[in-house]
C-alpha cells in the first residue's frame, strides 16, 4: 500500500481507499449540488405526469422541503463517510454497506405513506427515485 504524504494528512492508495479530508469535503459538496439538482427534477417531472394528491406536503407544496432533505440527507452521508474514513480499514467500503442500509431504512416512510389517507403510490413512486439517485450520487 502506498501512502502519500501532503500539508496536512496523508492519502492512501485505492488498496487503502483512504481519502483526504478536503477532498472528501469537496466531493461531498459536490453530491450535494447534484443530488438537489436531479431530486428537483423529479420534483417538477412528478408533479406533470403522476397524479399526486393536491394535499401532499412533500412533493406538492414547494420545491424547498425537497431540497431542505437532499441537503440533510447529503450533508448526513458525508459527515459519516468522514467518521468512516478516519476510522474504518476500507472506508469506502464500510460507507457503501452502511449507506445501503440506510437507503433500505429510507424507504420504510416511503412505504408507510401509502398507508395514510388521501396518499397514492404516485407519491412512493416520485420519492424512491429521489432516495436511489440520491444514493448513487453520494456514492459516486
Amino acid at each position: 500500500m502506498s501512502t502519500i504524504q501532503t500539508q496536512n494528512s496523508s492519502f492512501v492508495g485505492t488498496r487503502g481507499e483512504r481519502i483526504q479530508g478536503k477532498r472528501l469535503w469537496l466531493a461531498g459538496l459536490g453530491a450535494l449540488v447534484i443530488a438537489t439538482i436531479v431530486n428537483s427534477l423529479i420534483r417538477i417531472i412528478a408533479l406533470a405526469i403522476l397524479p399526486i394528491p393536491a394535499d401532499n406536503l412533500q412533493i406538492r407544496s414547494t420545491s424547498a422541503i425537497v431540497i431542505v432533505f437532499t441537503v440533510v440527507a447529503t450533508l448526513a452521508a458525508t459527515a459519516i463517510f468522514a467518521l468512516i474514513n478516519r476510522s474504518a480499514q476500507r472506508p469506502i467500503s464500510t460507507f457503501r454497506r452502511v449507506a445501503t442500509i440506510v437507503l433500505v431504512v429510507s424507504f420504510i416512510p416511503d412505504f408507510l405513506i401509502l398507508a395514510m389517507p388521501h396518499e397514492n403510490l404516485a407519491v412512493t413512486a416520485s420519492l424512491i427515485p429521489m432516495h436511489i439517485l440520491t444514493y448513487l450520487i453520494c456514492l459516486g
